[in-house]
């Protein structure tokens, strides 16, 4: 995919791959162990801003539900496994 904005126009969105890797690596913390769940959702989290950013600057790059995703499961997966280890290790 070319990254022209006429293109762009002539094929549809284009979906932001930093938001697809932030979907993707909050879908990949629930799976993980408590500590390495909360680096991975953080980076998702992040990921998931910057897409969200991007998205309002450049409305064409894609749909913001995947951006979206991100922020939600990613955040909820940090605040949860870190309620975890703070309870854990109290």
């Amino acid at each position: 995919m070319t990254s022209d904005p006429q293109s762009r126009a002539r094929f549809g969105r284009n979906t932001s791959r930093i938001a697809i890797v932030g979907a993707a690596a909050a879908v990949i913390s629930l799976v993980l162990p408590a500590i390495p769940a909360l680096v991975v959702a953080f980076a998702a989290f992040v990921l998931g801003l910057v897409a969200r950013r991007q998205l309002r600057v450049d409305p064409a790059t894609g749909p913001s539900w995947v951006s979206i995703i991100a922020l939600v499961l990613g955040g909820f997966i940090f605040v949860t496994q870190g309620a975890i280890v703070w309870f854990a290790t109290r």
